[in-house]
């Protein structure tokens, strides 16, 4: 999909290659927010059920907010961002999806690997902060 150049925008324009249109209005191109505006836009047309992105200042929770989809941005280290051409010491691996649920699954799978990998349970410990209601609907 198309974002930002650099991931640097939060309007989520791209002059190079055609800037994603906003799913609530192509008509008059609105903006679909940045830097991870293609991901929102194809999560908010049912093309994709989650995507990843980095944020720091807001790359995955501008365009989930002007698409109406979820944007999550985790704990710095909280998902692993080894590959990740990203430089700046406050960015974090997010997650864009369709809903709280949906957010919670991708981030869930990219989080269970690693974690284990390295011997700590992210999830355990992310679950641990929600009401028991909340936890329990999650662990499904």
């Amino acid at each position: 999909t198309n974002m930002t150049e650099f991931a640097f925008s939060g309007l989520g324009i791209n002059p190079h290659y055609g800037t994603p249109k906003s799913p609530w209005d192509r008509a008059t191109g609105r903006i679909p927010g940045g830097s991870s505006s293609g991901a929102a836009v194809s999560i908010a047309d049912g093309m994709v059920l989650g995507a990843l992105g980095t944020d720091t200042g807001g790359s995955c929770r501008i365009p989930a907010a002007f698409c109406g989809v979820v944007g999550y941005k985790p704990s710095v280290g909280g998902i692993n961002r080894s590959g990740s051409h990203d430089h700046f010491s406050q960015s974090c691996a997010g997650v864009l999806a369709a809903s709280l649920s949906d957010t919670w699954s991708v981030t869930r799978a990219i989080t269970e690997a690693w974690s284990k990998s390295i011997g700590h349970d992210f999830v355990a410990q992310a679950l641990s902060h929600l009401d028991p209601e909340a936890r329990a609907e999650l662990r499904t």
